[in-house]
């Protein structure tokens, strides 16, 4: 919390781990000071990854389930996360670059 805002203008993603491979992932409005879930995180999604950035309101996430490598995206509208696109299975390169 102390780095400041690290998603889309004002919000940060904070990451706390809950075993090995597991995330659990909230999302805090640095104005309000509300706190809400990411879609993303939990057993079920192993060795989470999540691409986002400071100017951007899009959050990528790829995740093992099984021997496969699943990738989605989901769009912040300022109150809740869209998602964009249905889970695509990938090459476990995917998950692991």
């Amino acid at each position: 919390m102390k780095e400041g805002a690290n998603f889309a203008g004002h919000y940060t993603i904070l990451t706390i781990g809950c075993g090995t491979g597991c995330t659990y992932n909230l999302i805090l409005d640095r104005k309000t000071g509300a706190v809400g879930e990411l879609p993303y995180g939990g057993e079920q999604q192993q060795q989470l990854k999540l691409r986002y950035g400071l100017k951007s309101n899009l959050l990528g996430a790829t995740w093992f389930d099984g021997d496969l490598c699943v990738e989605q995206q989901a769009k912040w509208n300022g109150m809740a996360f869209e998602i964009s696109n249905s889970p695509s299975g990938r090459p476990e390169e995917v998950c692991r670059g």
